[in-house]
């Protein structure tokens, strides 16, 4: 089988959220589609005869360095203010943008319009270690039934 070094990719990611860039960040960018299948099996089969998919979902995670007041509200779902919990049962939608590296050298660009801070946060401040704040996205489908874009350039 021959290969081709040029497809693969290393290298950082960048983050933005509703148009900002979040700055620095630890441990990378991940991008993870966990999905559900429903297996059925017939009783005149010995396995599995069919397979449907039954749920998809986008999850985006990083570590942010830049423990920046807008990056603790996004995070913690709060609101543009400066108490802490005062929130109501409706989650704040956010846009995603993180570019990262495509192969040949090029930039691959996932835009993802509708996503939800999830999953436990929290600030640890340290004399031994920077400040990292651990973030969780759930994206969900647009009415056109996507999460987003994905493009190569």
């Amino acid at each position: 089988m021959a290969g081709n070094a040029l497809n693969i990719c290393v290298g950082p990611a960048t983050l933005s959220i509703n148009g900002t860039d979040v700055g620095y960040t630890k441990g990378g960018v991940s991008i993870r589609m966990p999905r559900s299948y429903l297996e059925i099996v017939a009783d005149q089969a010995m396995g599995v005869v069919k397979i449907a998919k039954t749920l998809e979902q986008m999850m985006v995670k990083t570590t942010l360095l830049e423990a920046t007041l807008a990056n603790l509200r996004w995070a913690w779902d709060q609101a543009a203010e400066s108490a802490i919990g005062v929130a109501d049962a409706v989650c704040n939608e956010v846009a995603l943008v993180v570019v990262g590296v495509a192969p040949s050298g090029g930039t691959r660009t996932f835009t993802l319009t509708k996503c939800v801070p999830q999953g436990d946060s929290e600030v640890v401040y340290s004399r031994e270690a920077e400040t990292g704040l651990e973030v969780e996205f759930q994206c969900l489908k647009a009415s056109t039934g996507a999460f987003g874009t994905l493009a190569d350039s």
